[in-house]
């Protein structure tokens, strides 16, 4: 994100191509990354509802209700 955002500050500046294709990369790289931190987020989360104690179906609603939200 800091590089995203140093790019940024720099196409910002000096707006030329060059300095915008940097910017776009890095963007896109930066959307890449924190896509595939959601989704390993998600499945941890998924696991540990899953992995919970069945005999306390209290906590496991309120937890699945966070993905109905």
């Amino acid at each position: 994100m800091s590089q995203k955002n140093e790019a940024r500050k720099k196409y910002l500046q000096v707006k030329t191509r060059a300095t915008r294709e940097i910017y776009e990369t890095k963007r896109t790289e930066a959307n890449t990354i924190c896509r595939e931190k959601k989704r390993i987020w998600i499945n941890n989360k998924i696991r540990q509802i899953e992995a919970s104690n069945e005999n306390d179906a209290r906590k496991v609603f309120k937890e699945a209700q966070f993905f109905n939200k």
